[in-house]
């Protein structure tokens, strides 16, 4: 971490929750009948890859999150030893809806980075908010149906 970190703070990179074999029952029965329906289209390369995918979210749904320092610099927002600077930076957002959503949504201004979540935990959303302001437009940043989805089935 820098030495001119103005706030920092550590968490859990993502808010864990326990998978039930009925989690795992529904993903399977999801992919099987997306199967069905890709063998019955004659789309075989397409029933291989949701064979691959049900898989991997199963996989995924058992692993549990490893803590993960944040920081916020004068040179930007830090997550581990990973630094985006502010100016590749476009919008923040942060989305605080206790006890379900504690988070910060930053924009990059790049393509291919997407949105960056970053969990707040006890953090005070206005010291965040009081900071990230100087350096950075807020944004109303909304959830995409893929985000809500995942959220729905407990990732």
């Amino acid at each position: 971490m820098n030495k001119d970190i103005k706030l920092a703070w550590a968490c859990l990179e993502y808010e864990y929750r326990p998978k039930t074999p009925d989690w795992f029952w529904f993903v399977a029965s999801g992919a099987l009948l997306v199967v069905i329906i890709a063998i019955l289209m004659r789309n075989f390369l397409f029933a291989v890859f949701v064979i691959i995918a049900a898989f991997v979210v199963a996989v995924l749904g058992t692993k549990k999150p490893q803590k993960i320092n944040f920081a916020i610099s004068a040179k930007g927002i830090e997550i581990e030893k990973q630094v985006y600077l502010y100016k590749e930076l476009e919008s923040f957002w942060i989305n605080y809806n206790p006890p379900r959503k504690k988070e910060l949504i930053v924009k990059s201004k790049k393509k291919f980075v997407g949105l960056i979540k970053i969990p707040l935990d006890n953090t005070d959303p206005n010291l965040i908010r009081k900071k990230l302001a100087r350096v950075l437009k807020e944004e109303e940043i909304e959830e995409s149906l893929i985000e809500t989805i995942a959220d729905w089935l407990g990732f």
